[in-house]
């Protein structure tokens, strides 16, 4: 079943590489959607796939993102709301 993710997060060191280490994870969990820094330095990733693809894909992130310094990391699931083609990252 298709299901949608949003997840925040917050914390130092979160450039450009972090955004790409993020879009390369995305496709190996075969997930479309998009990352972006908001502009208060945090991030937004906006996800879509298959529920067994997205509890990996957000499990991956989540661990990810211990091993960095995080401030805030939350993770909110939702029904399918917008059409996600591919996985970019977003930048300036």
């Amino acid at each position: 079943m298709i299901k949608h993710i949003e997840s925040g997060i917050s914390g130092k060191g979160l450039g450009l590489h972090y955004l790409q280490s993020i879009r390369s994870l995305a496709i190996m969990c075969q997930i479309k959607g998009i990352v972006f820094t908001k502009p208060d330095g945090s991030i937004k990733v906006v996800a879509k796939g298959e529920e067994r693809d997205l509890l990996e894909f957000a499990s991956k992130l989540e661990r990810e993102s211990s091993s960095r310094e995080i401030e805030n990391f939350y993770t909110k699931w939702s029904e399918p709301n917008k059409d996600l083609e591919s996985f970019h990252v977003v930048t300036g």
